[in-house]
């Protein structure tokens, strides 16, 4: 699924080399494996894809004031923790981590609880 979406919106593909797919700070599309997980940086220039998709993370990262509530979200990316970093506003943040104890997803506000450190 993730390749059928990757190929139809023209993103490269993912590099399963750990996280070497970020080159000059540039996050690319912003998916990544490192071992055996799947994450995303979602950051406000990528494109959500249309309702109705979904997509098999491990992780997303959000990252900066992503154009997207938490139902969406988790709707899009079924089964994965939302990682919310300090560069969400406030406001932003705080709604997301609402919205996401209500709908009973697993999330981590690095605003609130510091760096997230995964068991690798």
């Amino acid at each position: 699924m993730l390749d059928g979406y990757r190929i139809r919106h023209g993103l490269s593909p993912v590099i399963p080399e750990g996280l070497s797919s970020r080159r000059n700070g540039d996050p690319g599309n912003g998916f990544f494996c490192f071992r055996d997980k799947r994450l995303l940086v979602l950051t406000p220039e990528l494109k959500i894809p249309p309702p109705g998709s979904r997509i098999r993370l491990d992780y997303v990262i959000l990252s900066g004031n992503v154009n997207a509530g938490a139902r969406q979200l988790s709707e899009l990316f079924p089964g994965a923790l939302f990682i919310i970093d300090g560069s969400a506003s406030q406001w932003k943040a705080k709604r997301w981590s609402e919205d996401l104890i209500r709908l009973g997803k697993p999330f981590h506000s690095t605003r609130e609880k510091g760096a997230w450190v995964p068991e690798l």
